[in-house]
């Protein structure tokens, strides 16, 4: 049931059970419910017993047996931290997490945590040993514009789209001279692109140029 309900969009307990209630006749057609639908607090007793390991195992076997053959895709790979997860009296902060989410399936093929004395790129390489992504485009943020990071991913015989920030000196230069001596050129291989999203409270421009040839500046 709580597998089924967060499917559905369940972000809680109490959303689990709200949503189980509604569709009991339903879960009554292939369970056995002599008490009815658990309370959100019996929910949140079971899963918390569950080993969350032998969870992730269960649920990367059921997305291969579910999508056997997928056509290469992108693969976006992100970390986020799990607000009000922190345990004060234990002294653990926050759950950090990162996750490998597939775009065209919009469904997350595995996830892990990251330790407290760690950060993502050391916890990269880990997930991409938990999914296929040979010959998948695997998308990053800046943070993991890291040599070690991409020799990873081609290791894994995928391709990557990695964000580059000032953080990255010389690299970052290198491709703003770049872009910038071909649009001077008026470069009939420089393709542009501008979106304009509103979200979060304000509204993000973004504009793209994108070379289609192999660049051979002098």
């Amino acid at each position: 049931m709580a597998v089924c309900c967060t499917i559905c969009g369940a972000n809680g307990f109490s959303e689990i059970a709200v949503i189980a209630n509604e569709k009991k006749a339903w879960f009554q057609t292939f369970l056995t419910l002599p008490a009815g639908i658990p309370s959100h607090d019996t929910f949140n007793r079971v899963l918390a017993r569950i080993n969350p390991k032998a969870i992730q195992r269960c649920f990367i076997a059921w997305v291969q047996a579910t999508f056997p053959q997928v056509d290469p895709q992108q693969i976006a790979l992100d970390g986020k931290e799990l607000h009000h997860s922190m345990d004060l009296g234990n002294d653990f902060s926050n759950l950090r997490m990162i996750s490998a989410w597939a775009v065209e399936q919009a469904i997350v093929l595995g996830q892990i945590d990251v330790d407290d004395t760690s950060n993502e790129i050391t916890a990269l390489p880990t997930i991409l040993e938990l999914v296929d992504v040979r010959d998948c485009d695997i998308t990053a943020d800046a943070l993991h514009c890291q040599t070690d990071t991409v020799q990873t991913i081609r290791t894994a015989e995928a391709h990557y789209t990695i964000g580059v920030k000032a953080n990255q000196k010389t690299l970052y230069q290198d491709s703003m001279t770049t872009f910038t001596t071909l649009k001077l050129r008026n470069d009939a291989g420089l393709f542009s692109y501008e979106t304009i999203e509103k979200g979060h409270g304000r509204i993000d421009t973004r504009r793209m140029r994108i070379k289609l040839r192999p660049l051979y500046l002098p």
